[in-house]
Protein backbone atom coordinates (compact mmCIF):
# COMPACT_ATOMS: atom_id res chain seq x y z
CA UNK A 1 0.00 0.00 0.00
CA UNK A 2 0.99 3.76 -0.46
CA UNK A 3 2.58 5.17 2.32
CA UNK A 4 0.45 7.74 3.59
CA UNK A 5 0.65 11.61 3.83
CA UNK A 6 3.36 12.85 5.22
CA UNK A 7 5.09 9.45 5.56
CA UNK A 8 8.63 8.93 5.99
CA UNK A 9 12.10 7.43 5.66
CA UNK A 10 14.76 8.29 8.36
CA UNK A 11 18.44 6.99 9.62
CA UNK A 12 21.49 7.55 10.74
CA UNK A 13 24.47 6.52 7.45
CA UNK A 14 27.71 5.72 9.46
CA UNK A 15 30.56 3.49 9.28
CA UNK A 16 32.48 4.10 13.00
CA UNK A 17 32.37 8.20 11.50
CA UNK A 18 29.06 9.71 10.16
CA UNK A 19 28.82 9.80 6.43
CA UNK A 20 28.21 13.19 5.33
CA UNK A 21 26.80 14.77 2.57
CA UNK A 22 26.26 11.52 0.90
CA UNK A 23 23.06 10.48 -1.05
CA UNK A 24 20.37 8.37 0.23
CA UNK A 25 18.40 6.95 -2.49
CA UNK A 26 15.18 4.51 -2.09
CA UNK A 27 13.39 2.47 -4.29
CA UNK A 28 9.81 1.18 -3.40
CA UNK A 29 8.26 -2.09 -4.35
CA UNK A 30 7.49 -0.88 -7.83
CA UNK A 31 11.15 0.29 -8.28
CA UNK A 32 9.68 4.64 -7.96
CA UNK A 33 12.64 6.09 -6.57
CA UNK A 34 13.64 9.23 -4.27
CA UNK A 35 16.56 11.22 -3.00
CA UNK A 36 17.94 12.62 -0.06
CA UNK A 37 21.20 13.74 1.43
CA UNK A 38 22.70 13.12 4.71
CA UNK A 39 23.50 16.45 7.23
CA UNK A 40 27.37 16.45 8.51
CA UNK A 41 25.83 13.88 11.49
CA UNK A 42 25.07 11.23 9.10
CA UNK A 43 21.45 11.62 9.54
CA UNK A 44 19.10 11.84 6.87
CA UNK A 45 14.96 12.37 6.26
CA UNK A 46 13.43 11.03 2.60
CA UNK A 47 9.81 11.80 2.19
CA UNK A 48 7.92 8.31 1.10
CA UNK A 49 4.27 9.34 1.32
CA UNK A 50 4.14 8.94 -2.71
CA UNK A 51 6.50 5.25 -2.45
CA UNK A 52 4.92 2.08 -1.99
CA UNK A 53 6.26 -0.38 0.47
CA UNK A 54 8.64 -1.93 1.16
CA UNK A 55 11.63 0.31 0.40
CA UNK A 56 15.25 -0.73 -0.79
CA UNK A 57 17.89 1.71 0.56
CA UNK A 58 21.38 2.96 -1.17
CA UNK A 59 23.89 5.24 0.77
CA UNK A 60 26.71 6.24 -1.85
CA UNK A 61 29.14 8.69 0.02
CA UNK A 62 32.62 9.58 -1.47
CA UNK A 63 35.23 7.15 -0.83
CA UNK A 64 33.30 4.42 0.13
CA UNK A 65 31.59 1.96 -1.42
CA UNK A 66 28.01 1.60 -2.09
CA UNK A 67 25.80 0.25 1.02
CA UNK A 68 22.58 -1.17 0.95
CA UNK A 69 19.23 -1.17 3.96
CA UNK A 70 16.06 -2.38 3.39
CA UNK A 71 12.86 -0.82 4.99
CA UNK A 72 9.21 -2.77 5.37
CA UNK A 73 7.63 0.53 6.28
CA UNK A 74 7.88 3.91 6.79
CA UNK A 75 10.08 4.87 9.92
CA UNK A 76 13.61 3.93 11.14
CA UNK A 77 16.10 2.83 8.52
CA UNK A 78 19.61 2.97 9.04
CA UNK A 79 22.23 2.05 6.80
CA UNK A 80 26.05 0.75 7.37
CA UNK A 81 28.22 -2.36 6.78
CA UNK A 82 26.20 -4.55 9.10
CA UNK A 83 22.70 -3.55 7.41
CA UNK A 84 24.54 -4.13 4.06
CA UNK A 85 25.57 -7.08 4.99
CA UNK A 86 22.35 -8.60 5.48
CA UNK A 87 20.76 -7.38 2.51
CA UNK A 88 23.72 -8.59 0.23
CA UNK A 89 24.05 -12.15 2.10
CA UNK A 90 19.96 -11.89 1.47
CA UNK A 91 20.36 -11.77 -2.44
CA UNK A 92 23.40 -13.87 -2.66
CA UNK A 93 21.87 -16.66 -0.84
CA UNK A 94 19.24 -16.30 -4.08
CA UNK A 95 21.85 -16.58 -6.40
CA UNK A 96 21.57 -12.31 -6.99
CA UNK A 97 23.43 -9.47 -7.03
CA UNK A 98 22.20 -6.47 -4.92
CA UNK A 99 23.48 -3.47 -6.70
CA UNK A 100 21.78 -5.02 -10.49
CA UNK A 101 18.51 -5.61 -8.74
CA UNK A 102 18.49 -2.51 -7.27
CA UNK A 103 19.36 -0.98 -10.53
CA UNK A 104 16.48 -2.67 -12.44
CA UNK A 105 14.11 -2.90 -9.45
CA UNK A 106 10.61 -3.86 -10.84
CA UNK A 107 7.38 -4.47 -9.70
CA UNK A 108 8.31 -7.92 -10.25
CA UNK A 109 11.94 -7.71 -8.43
CA UNK A 110 12.45 -9.27 -5.01
CA UNK A 111 12.62 -7.31 -1.68
CA UNK A 112 13.35 -9.21 1.31
CA UNK A 113 10.26 -9.51 3.80
CA UNK A 114 10.30 -8.36 7.31
CA UNK A 115 10.45 -11.96 8.34
CA UNK A 116 13.60 -12.48 6.55
CA UNK A 117 15.43 -9.48 7.37
CA UNK A 118 14.52 -10.72 10.88
CA UNK A 119 16.64 -13.64 10.18
CA UNK A 120 19.54 -11.99 8.76
CA UNK A 121 19.79 -9.54 11.10
CA UNK A 122 19.84 -11.81 13.75
CA UNK A 123 22.74 -13.53 12.55
CA UNK A 124 24.36 -10.86 12.25
CA UNK A 125 23.52 -9.29 15.28
CA UNK A 126 25.14 -11.58 17.54
CA UNK A 127 28.48 -11.63 15.22
CA UNK A 128 29.29 -8.30 17.05
CA UNK A 129 26.69 -8.97 20.61
CA UNK A 130 30.03 -8.90 22.15
CA UNK A 131 31.03 -5.63 20.73
CA UNK A 132 27.51 -4.38 22.00
CA UNK A 133 27.83 -5.29 25.04
CA UNK A 134 31.26 -3.71 25.74
CA UNK A 135 30.01 -0.39 24.55
CA UNK A 136 27.35 -0.20 26.67
CA UNK A 137 24.25 -1.73 24.69
CA UNK A 138 22.08 -4.43 25.54
CA UNK A 139 22.56 -7.21 23.11
CA UNK A 140 19.39 -8.72 23.61
CA UNK A 141 16.94 -7.99 21.25
CA UNK A 142 18.63 -5.11 19.91
CA UNK A 143 17.66 -4.14 16.01
CA UNK A 144 20.68 -2.45 14.13
CA UNK A 145 18.55 -2.17 11.55
CA UNK A 146 15.50 0.37 13.14
CA UNK A 147 17.29 1.23 16.49
CA UNK A 148 18.24 5.17 16.48
CA UNK A 149 21.61 5.64 17.13
CA UNK A 150 24.45 8.73 16.58
CA UNK A 151 27.29 8.61 14.69
CA UNK A 152 29.45 9.85 17.69
CA UNK A 153 32.23 6.98 17.99
CA UNK A 154 29.96 5.87 21.45
CA UNK A 155 27.84 2.61 21.82
CA UNK A 156 26.53 1.53 18.28
CA UNK A 157 29.19 3.81 16.29
CA UNK A 158 32.00 2.63 18.67
CA UNK A 159 31.51 -1.28 17.35
CA UNK A 160 30.95 0.28 14.08
CA UNK A 161 34.57 2.23 14.59
CA UNK A 162 36.18 -0.73 16.03
CA UNK A 163 34.65 -3.12 12.76
CA UNK A 164 36.35 -3.93 9.68
CA UNK A 165 34.54 -5.36 6.52
CA UNK A 166 36.22 -6.60 3.51
CA UNK A 167 34.15 -8.50 0.45
CA UNK A 168 35.84 -10.19 -2.45
CA UNK A 169 32.23 -11.36 -4.21
CA UNK A 170 31.66 -14.93 -2.37
CA UNK A 171 33.01 -14.14 1.42
CA UNK A 172 32.29 -11.09 3.52
CA UNK A 173 35.05 -11.31 5.89
CA UNK A 174 34.32 -8.82 9.82
CA UNK A 175 36.65 -8.47 11.89
CA UNK A 176 36.13 -6.49 15.34
CA UNK A 177 39.20 -5.49 17.68
CA UNK A 178 37.97 -4.32 20.94
CA UNK A 179 39.90 -4.56 24.26
CA UNK A 180 42.06 -6.60 23.26
CA UNK A 181 40.14 -9.39 21.41
CA UNK A 182 40.18 -9.53 18.45
CA UNK A 183 36.97 -11.60 16.12
CA UNK A 184 37.07 -12.50 12.52
CA UNK A 185 34.11 -13.65 10.99
CA UNK A 186 33.68 -15.02 7.54
CA UNK A 187 30.00 -15.43 6.42
CA UNK A 188 29.17 -16.70 3.43
CA UNK A 189 25.87 -17.40 0.94
CA UNK A 190 24.96 -20.36 -0.93
CA UNK A 191 22.53 -20.14 -3.75
CA UNK A 192 22.86 -23.47 -4.01
CA UNK A 193 21.54 -24.62 -0.73
CA UNK A 194 19.79 -20.72 0.00
CA UNK A 195 22.29 -21.14 3.42
CA UNK A 196 23.77 -17.87 4.93
CA UNK A 197 26.80 -19.42 7.22
CA UNK A 198 28.96 -17.23 9.42
CA UNK A 199 32.04 -19.08 11.26
CA UNK A 200 33.60 -17.27 13.95
CA UNK A 201 37.17 -17.06 15.78
CA UNK A 202 37.61 -14.98 18.95
CA UNK A 203 41.50 -14.61 20.37
CA UNK A 204 42.36 -12.83 24.11
CA UNK A 205 45.57 -13.29 24.94
CA UNK A 206 45.97 -16.85 25.45
CA UNK A 207 42.61 -17.78 24.97
CA UNK A 208 40.52 -18.34 21.67
CA UNK A 209 36.97 -18.85 20.94
CA UNK A 210 35.36 -20.68 17.92
CA UNK A 211 31.44 -20.70 16.80
CA UNK A 212 29.16 -21.37 13.60
CA UNK A 213 25.78 -20.36 12.97
CA UNK A 214 23.57 -20.57 9.83
CA UNK A 215 20.29 -20.09 8.12
CA UNK A 216 18.21 -20.88 5.83
CA UNK A 217 16.75 -17.87 3.71
CA UNK A 218 13.04 -19.02 1.84
CA UNK A 219 13.98 -19.99 -1.49
CA UNK A 220 10.04 -20.37 -2.41
CA UNK A 221 6.47 -18.98 -1.59
CA UNK A 222 5.40 -21.88 0.47
CA UNK A 223 8.73 -21.41 2.78
CA UNK A 224 7.91 -17.74 3.31
CA UNK A 225 4.11 -18.67 3.82
CA UNK A 226 5.78 -21.10 6.89
CA UNK A 227 8.13 -19.01 8.23
CA UNK A 228 4.80 -16.13 8.26
CA UNK A 229 3.15 -18.67 10.08
CA UNK A 230 5.42 -19.50 12.66
CA UNK A 231 5.67 -15.66 13.42
CA UNK A 232 2.06 -15.61 13.96
CA UNK A 233 1.54 -18.47 15.87
CA UNK A 234 4.66 -17.23 18.14
CA UNK A 235 3.23 -13.53 18.49
CA UNK A 236 -0.14 -15.16 19.69
CA UNK A 237 2.12 -17.20 22.22
CA UNK A 238 3.86 -14.02 23.48
CA UNK A 239 0.76 -12.12 23.96
CA UNK A 240 -0.97 -14.98 25.62
CA UNK A 241 1.97 -15.28 27.63
CA UNK A 242 2.11 -11.52 29.01
CA UNK A 243 -1.98 -11.21 28.93
CA UNK A 244 -2.20 -14.43 31.56
CA UNK A 245 1.31 -13.78 33.80
CA UNK A 246 0.94 -15.52 36.76
CA UNK A 247 -2.11 -17.24 36.34
CA UNK A 248 -0.85 -19.01 33.04
CA UNK A 249 -2.55 -22.15 32.20
CA UNK A 250 -2.28 -25.01 29.92
CA UNK A 251 -5.53 -24.76 29.18
CA UNK A 252 -4.57 -21.30 27.61
CA UNK A 253 -1.80 -22.62 25.33
CA UNK A 254 -3.50 -25.53 24.38
CA UNK A 255 -4.72 -24.08 20.83
CA UNK A 256 -1.54 -23.36 20.05
CA UNK A 257 -0.45 -26.91 19.71
CA UNK A 258 -1.00 -29.10 16.64
CA UNK A 259 -2.16 -32.28 16.94
CA UNK A 260 0.61 -35.35 17.46
CA UNK A 261 2.41 -32.51 19.42
CA UNK A 262 5.40 -34.09 21.36
CA UNK A 263 8.26 -32.53 23.02
CA UNK A 264 11.01 -34.17 24.42
CA UNK A 265 9.00 -37.51 25.39
CA UNK A 266 5.94 -35.38 26.38
CA UNK A 267 2.69 -35.13 24.80
CA UNK A 268 -1.06 -34.57 24.90
CA UNK A 269 -1.89 -32.24 27.55
CA UNK A 270 1.67 -33.12 29.12
CA UNK A 271 3.09 -30.61 25.98
CA UNK A 272 1.51 -27.62 27.25
CA UNK A 273 1.36 -28.49 30.70
CA UNK A 274 5.07 -28.40 30.61
CA UNK A 275 5.04 -25.41 28.64
CA UNK A 276 2.68 -23.32 31.13
CA UNK A 277 4.94 -23.92 33.88
CA UNK A 278 8.05 -23.00 32.01
CA UNK A 279 6.40 -19.36 30.96
CA UNK A 280 4.22 -18.88 33.43
CA UNK A 281 4.84 -15.48 35.21
CA UNK A 282 7.15 -14.37 32.74
CA UNK A 283 7.09 -11.18 30.25
CA UNK A 284 8.23 -11.62 27.15
CA UNK A 285 9.96 -8.86 25.13
CA UNK A 286 10.74 -10.80 21.83
CA UNK A 287 9.63 -14.07 20.64
CA UNK A 288 9.99 -14.75 16.70
CA UNK A 289 12.06 -17.03 14.67
CA UNK A 290 15.54 -16.42 14.51
CA UNK A 291 16.93 -18.47 12.36
CA UNK A 292 15.28 -21.46 10.05
CA UNK A 293 16.77 -24.98 10.24
CA UNK A 294 14.94 -26.90 7.86
CA UNK A 295 11.22 -26.41 5.89
CA UNK A 296 9.55 -29.57 4.62
CA UNK A 297 7.64 -29.08 2.06
CA UNK A 298 5.64 -32.30 1.35
CA UNK A 299 4.65 -32.63 5.23
CA UNK A 300 4.59 -28.52 5.82
CA UNK A 301 6.73 -28.66 8.66
CA UNK A 302 9.47 -26.04 9.64
CA UNK A 303 11.92 -26.13 12.12
CA UNK A 304 13.33 -22.87 13.69
CA UNK A 305 15.50 -21.55 16.14
CA UNK A 306 13.24 -19.20 18.32
CA UNK A 307 14.66 -15.77 19.30
CA UNK A 308 13.38 -15.92 23.01
CA UNK A 309 13.85 -12.64 24.82
CA UNK A 310 12.44 -12.23 28.75
CA UNK A 311 12.77 -9.31 30.65
CA UNK A 312 13.85 -10.34 33.65
CA UNK A 313 15.37 -8.84 37.19
CA UNK A 314 19.03 -8.45 35.93
CA UNK A 315 17.78 -7.11 32.83
CA UNK A 316 16.79 -8.80 28.88
CA UNK A 317 17.64 -12.67 28.94
CA UNK A 318 17.92 -14.00 25.46
CA UNK A 319 17.58 -17.69 24.41
CA UNK A 320 17.44 -20.00 21.41
CA UNK A 321 15.65 -22.96 21.22
CA UNK A 322 14.50 -25.09 17.77
CA UNK A 323 11.03 -25.64 17.90
CA UNK A 324 8.79 -27.59 15.16
CA UNK A 325 6.05 -26.35 13.25
CA UNK A 326 3.30 -27.90 11.46
CA UNK A 327 0.59 -26.85 9.15
CA UNK A 328 -2.80 -27.00 10.40
CA UNK A 329 -5.66 -25.29 8.12
CA UNK A 330 -4.62 -21.77 7.58
CA UNK A 331 -2.29 -22.17 10.47
CA UNK A 332 1.11 -22.91 11.28
CA UNK A 333 1.31 -24.47 14.97
CA UNK A 334 3.88 -25.92 17.94
CA UNK A 335 4.73 -29.60 17.01
CA UNK A 336 7.39 -29.84 19.52
CA UNK A 337 10.81 -31.32 18.33
CA UNK A 338 9.38 -34.89 18.03
CA UNK A 339 11.80 -36.50 19.90
CA UNK A 340 11.55 -39.36 22.41
CA UNK A 341 13.01 -37.61 25.35
CA UNK A 342 15.10 -34.81 26.02
CA UNK A 343 18.74 -34.69 23.94
CA UNK A 344 21.28 -32.75 25.14
CA UNK A 345 24.42 -32.98 23.51
CA UNK A 346 27.34 -30.33 24.37
CA UNK A 347 30.78 -29.24 23.77
CA UNK A 348 32.33 -28.05 27.07
CA UNK A 349 34.93 -26.18 28.62
CA UNK A 350 34.18 -27.95 32.06
CA UNK A 351 35.74 -26.91 35.38
CA UNK A 352 35.32 -29.90 37.85
CA UNK A 353 35.63 -29.08 41.82
CA UNK A 354 36.77 -31.64 44.24
CA UNK A 355 39.08 -32.00 47.74
CA UNK A 356 41.85 -32.61 44.46
CA UNK A 357 41.45 -29.68 42.72
CA UNK A 358 39.46 -27.24 44.93
CA UNK A 359 39.89 -24.19 43.16
CA UNK A 360 38.82 -26.34 39.61
CA UNK A 361 40.47 -28.22 37.13
CA UNK A 362 39.34 -27.60 33.82
CA UNK A 363 38.91 -29.99 30.62
CA UNK A 364 37.70 -29.78 27.42
CA UNK A 365 35.12 -32.57 26.43
CA UNK A 366 31.67 -33.50 24.62
CA UNK A 367 28.82 -34.86 26.15
CA UNK A 368 25.73 -36.75 25.35
CA UNK A 369 23.03 -36.88 28.09
CA UNK A 370 19.87 -38.47 27.12
CA UNK A 371 16.63 -38.79 29.39
CA UNK A 372 13.55 -40.69 28.21
CA UNK A 373 10.14 -41.00 30.21
CA UNK A 374 9.65 -44.18 31.26
CA UNK A 375 8.12 -46.71 29.37
CA UNK A 376 9.22 -45.19 25.92
CA UNK A 377 12.16 -46.47 25.34
CA UNK A 378 13.09 -50.32 24.03
CA UNK A 379 15.86 -50.35 27.16
CA UNK A 380 17.51 -53.55 25.75
CA UNK A 381 18.37 -52.23 22.74
CA UNK A 382 19.61 -49.27 24.04
CA UNK A 383 20.89 -45.47 23.21
CA UNK A 384 24.44 -45.21 21.00
CA UNK A 385 25.75 -41.78 19.75
CA UNK A 386 28.35 -41.76 16.34
CA UNK A 387 29.78 -38.91 14.88
CA UNK A 388 30.78 -39.99 10.99
CA UNK A 389 33.47 -37.40 10.22
CA UNK A 390 35.23 -37.61 13.80
CA UNK A 391 35.00 -41.92 14.41
CA UNK A 392 37.77 -40.97 16.92
CA UNK A 393 35.03 -38.68 19.06
CA UNK A 394 32.17 -41.27 19.33
CA UNK A 395 32.15 -44.01 16.92
CA UNK A 396 28.43 -46.21 17.62
CA UNK A 397 29.44 -45.54 21.52
CA UNK A 398 26.76 -46.97 23.58
CA UNK A 399 25.88 -44.47 25.58
CA UNK A 400 25.06 -46.10 29.09
CA UNK A 401 22.18 -45.26 31.32
CA UNK A 402 23.22 -43.91 34.52
CA UNK A 403 20.13 -43.81 37.04
CA UNK A 404 16.80 -42.39 36.45
CA UNK A 405 15.74 -38.29 37.09
CA UNK A 406 12.00 -37.30 38.70
CA UNK A 407 10.60 -33.72 37.05
CA UNK A 408 7.73 -32.14 38.71
CA UNK A 409 5.68 -30.53 36.14
CA UNK A 410 2.91 -27.14 36.97
CA UNK A 411 0.07 -27.19 34.40
CA UNK A 412 -1.36 -24.76 36.54
CA UNK A 413 -1.24 -22.43 39.54
CA UNK A 414 -2.54 -25.72 41.16
CA UNK A 415 -0.64 -27.64 42.92
CA UNK A 416 -3.53 -30.62 42.87
CA UNK A 417 -2.96 -30.36 39.04
CA UNK A 418 0.73 -31.22 39.43
CA UNK A 419 2.34 -34.24 37.26
CA UNK A 420 6.06 -36.14 37.62
CA UNK A 421 7.71 -37.66 34.95
CA UNK A 422 10.64 -40.21 35.78
CA UNK A 423 12.83 -40.71 33.21
CA UNK A 424 15.59 -42.99 32.41
CA UNK A 425 18.87 -41.23 31.52
CA UNK A 426 21.89 -41.58 29.75
CA UNK A 427 25.20 -40.54 29.77
CA UNK A 428 28.47 -40.55 28.02
CA UNK A 429 31.26 -37.94 27.48
CA UNK A 430 34.29 -37.72 25.62
CA UNK A 431 36.55 -36.29 28.45
CA UNK A 432 40.28 -34.96 28.24
CA UNK A 433 40.14 -33.69 25.08
CA UNK A 434 43.62 -32.11 23.30
CA UNK A 435 40.88 -30.48 21.03
CA UNK A 436 37.66 -29.56 20.37
CA UNK A 437 35.62 -30.76 17.28
CA UNK A 438 35.14 -28.33 14.75
CA UNK A 439 31.89 -26.22 15.55
CA UNK A 440 28.66 -27.74 13.31
CA UNK A 441 30.25 -30.98 13.23
CA UNK A 442 27.67 -33.25 12.69
CA UNK A 443 26.40 -36.58 15.27
CA UNK A 444 23.26 -39.01 15.73
CA UNK A 445 22.22 -40.17 18.51
CA UNK A 446 20.12 -43.37 17.90
CA UNK A 447 17.49 -45.07 20.09
CA UNK A 448 14.61 -47.83 20.23
CA UNK A 449 10.98 -46.84 21.24
CA UNK A 450 9.17 -49.84 22.57
CA UNK A 451 6.75 -52.04 20.73
CA UNK A 452 7.40 -55.24 18.95
CA UNK A 453 9.04 -54.51 15.54
CA UNK A 454 8.86 -50.81 16.55
CA UNK A 455 12.69 -49.32 14.10
CA UNK A 456 15.55 -47.10 15.39
CA UNK A 457 15.15 -43.82 15.32
CA UNK A 458 17.52 -41.42 14.66
CA UNK A 459 18.38 -37.63 15.86
CA UNK A 460 21.03 -35.48 14.51
CA UNK A 461 22.56 -33.13 17.04
CA UNK A 462 25.17 -30.55 16.26
CA UNK A 463 28.42 -29.71 18.29
CA UNK A 464 28.37 -25.47 19.22
CA UNK A 465 31.07 -23.04 19.54
CA UNK A 466 34.26 -23.88 21.84
CA UNK A 467 36.16 -21.84 24.07
CA UNK A 468 39.37 -22.41 25.98
CA UNK A 469 38.61 -19.83 29.03
CA UNK A 470 38.00 -20.73 32.19
CA UNK A 471 36.19 -18.81 34.99
CA UNK A 472 36.08 -19.11 38.40
CA UNK A 473 33.29 -20.21 41.21
CA UNK A 474 33.11 -20.15 44.74
CA UNK A 475 30.90 -21.53 47.47
CA UNK A 476 29.56 -20.89 51.05
CA UNK A 477 29.44 -23.40 52.94
CA UNK A 478 32.88 -24.78 50.85
CA UNK A 479 34.46 -27.89 51.00
CA UNK A 480 33.31 -31.24 49.73
CA UNK A 481 31.38 -32.82 52.30
CA UNK A 482 27.53 -33.54 51.49
CA UNK A 483 26.65 -33.05 55.27
CA UNK A 484 27.97 -29.60 55.27
CA UNK A 485 25.18 -28.90 52.70
CA UNK A 486 22.32 -30.88 53.07
CA UNK A 487 19.26 -29.21 53.95
CA UNK A 488 20.94 -25.66 53.40
CA UNK A 489 21.08 -22.75 51.38
CA UNK A 490 24.53 -22.65 49.23
CA UNK A 491 25.73 -18.88 48.10
CA UNK A 492 27.63 -18.65 45.19
CA UNK A 493 29.72 -16.24 43.40
CA UNK A 494 31.73 -16.35 40.12
CA UNK A 495 33.39 -14.50 37.60
CA UNK A 496 32.06 -14.06 33.69
CA UNK A 497 33.93 -14.85 30.77
CA UNK A 498 35.04 -12.15 27.92
CA UNK A 499 35.39 -14.75 24.56
CA UNK A 500 32.19 -14.75 23.76
CA UNK A 501 28.44 -13.21 24.25
CA UNK A 502 26.93 -14.68 27.32
CA UNK A 503 23.11 -15.12 26.68
CA UNK A 504 22.23 -16.74 29.55
CA UNK A 505 23.85 -17.87 33.00
CA UNK A 506 21.88 -20.93 34.79
CA UNK A 507 22.55 -22.27 38.30
CA UNK A 508 21.48 -25.46 39.70
CA UNK A 509 21.73 -28.50 41.49
CA UNK A 510 21.40 -31.97 40.51
CA UNK A 511 20.92 -33.98 43.77
CA UNK A 512 21.16 -37.95 44.25
CA UNK A 513 20.56 -40.38 46.94
CA UNK A 514 22.11 -44.19 47.36
CA UNK A 515 19.96 -45.76 44.70
CA UNK A 516 21.25 -43.50 41.54
CA UNK A 517 18.03 -41.49 41.77
CA UNK A 518 17.91 -37.88 40.98
CA UNK A 519 16.61 -34.53 40.56
CA UNK A 520 17.39 -31.42 39.39
CA UNK A 521 16.53 -28.47 41.84
CA UNK A 522 16.72 -24.50 42.49
CA UNK A 523 17.13 -24.26 38.59
CA UNK A 524 17.52 -20.66 37.63
CA UNK A 525 18.16 -18.31 35.02
CA UNK A 526 20.22 -15.12 35.19
CA UNK A 527 20.84 -12.69 33.26
CA UNK A 528 24.26 -11.85 31.44
CA UNK A 529 25.95 -9.67 33.75
CA UNK A 530 24.74 -11.81 36.68
CA UNK A 531 27.99 -12.99 39.32
CA UNK A 532 25.74 -14.22 42.38
CA UNK A 533 23.14 -17.18 43.06
CA UNK A 534 22.29 -19.76 45.43
CA UNK A 535 20.68 -23.11 45.39
CA UNK A 536 19.02 -24.80 48.43
CA UNK A 537 20.16 -28.55 48.87
CA UNK A 538 16.80 -30.91 49.82
CA UNK A 539 17.51 -33.29 52.73
CA UNK A 540 16.25 -36.61 50.47
CA UNK A 541 15.20 -37.56 46.97
CA UNK A 542 12.69 -39.97 45.76
CA UNK A 543 12.25 -40.41 50.00
CA UNK A 544 15.46 -41.48 50.04
CA UNK A 545 18.12 -39.40 52.04
CA UNK A 546 20.58 -37.05 49.83
CA UNK A 547 23.82 -38.91 49.22
CA UNK A 548 25.79 -36.44 46.91
CA UNK A 549 24.97 -33.42 45.27
CA UNK A 550 26.34 -31.45 42.26
CA UNK A 551 26.23 -27.62 41.93
CA UNK A 552 26.37 -26.24 38.74
CA UNK A 553 26.96 -23.29 37.26
CA UNK A 554 27.17 -22.89 33.32
CA UNK A 555 27.38 -19.83 31.11
CA UNK A 556 26.09 -20.23 27.80
CA UNK A 557 26.32 -18.15 24.34
CA UNK A 558 24.01 -17.72 21.12
CA UNK A 559 26.10 -20.57 18.94
CA UNK A 560 25.94 -23.14 21.88
CA UNK A 561 29.48 -21.86 23.51
CA UNK A 562 29.13 -23.09 26.69
CA UNK A 563 31.41 -23.45 30.09
CA UNK A 564 30.29 -25.68 33.11
CA UNK A 565 31.17 -25.49 36.64
CA UNK A 566 30.51 -28.62 38.52
CA UNK A 567 31.11 -28.26 42.19
CA UNK A 568 30.72 -32.15 43.95
CA UNK A 569 29.85 -32.73 47.75
CA UNK A 570 30.14 -36.06 47.99
CA UNK A 571 32.38 -37.22 51.18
Amino acid sequence: LPASSGASLSGTAAVGAPLVNATITVKDRNGVSTTGTTGADGKYSVDVSALTAPFLLKVTAAGNPDRYSVGSQAGIVNLTPLTDMVVRNYYRARGLDVATEFTNLTSASIIPTTDEVALLANQTKNLVARSLEGNGVDADGYNFMTTAFDANNAGVDAVLASSTLTDNGTTMTLTVISGGTTQTSQVTASAGTSLVTAATTVTNGANTAASASSTLVPSTSNALTALAGANATLTQLKNTVNANGAALTNANLTALIAPGGLWEGLSGTQFPGQLAGDLRGKTIVTLSAGEIVSYDDVNKIIDVGMLFVESAATGLVENKLTMRFKQVGPSWLLFGNQQLGEIGFSVDSQIDHDNLNPTGLATKQVSADVRVPQGMLNLAAGVSVTCPTLLTLFNNTPILQSGTSIETFHPTTNPADDFTVTYDVFFVKAANLANYPPPGTVCTITMTPVGVGAPPVSYQVVTGGTTTETTTLTTTPGGFTIAAVSGQTVAMTWTLPTTFQITEIRTAANVQNASNGNTIVNEVTHGPTAILGSVSIPTTVGGLPTSQTTINLSYRGPNGERIQHLYNYNQ
